[in-house]
């Protein structure tokens, strides 16, 4: 299942995905800046994009997905993020892509204490 999420779109609840077959998000709202506890548990969600607006990441926002995801591309300074909102296998196999415009912003992710846990970081230049 695919889904793209309008801008006219400011807030989705808490959990509004848990174990659905939900495997790509298209287009995320950039209405919606805080992405809730749990609303991508237990998908099997492979590629996300959290755009500059996003400024929270909830608790388990996407835990018990590690399996499946294989790619997270981040723009923009580090959201604040739950400890456990990501799962030890996310940690271990998907590749955090930091776009870097302006370039501190690589700097801010490798020296985060919860980004930099991502074992498969790489640059992308805007």
């Amino acid at each position: 299942m695919s889904i793209s999420i309008p801008d006219s779109v400011t807030k989705i609840g808490a959990r509004a995905f848990v174990g659905s077959n939900l495997v790509t998000l298209d287009s995320f709202s950039k209405n919606v800046t805080v992405i809730e506890d749990e609303l991508f548990r237990g998908t099997r969600l492979q590629a996300m994009t959290i755009l500059w607006y996003v400024t929270k990441i909830g608790k388990k926002a996407f835990a018990d997905n590690g399996k499946h995801l294989q790619k997270i591309k981040v723009y923009g300074p580090p959201a604040q993020v739950a400890e456990d909102a990501f799962d030890q296998a996310a940690f271990d196999q998907a590749t955090l892509e930091v776009v870097v415009n302006p370039s501190e912003n690589w700097d801010a992710y490798q020296a985060h204490p919860y980004w930099s846990r991502f074992k498969g970081k790489r640059k992308v230049a805007r």
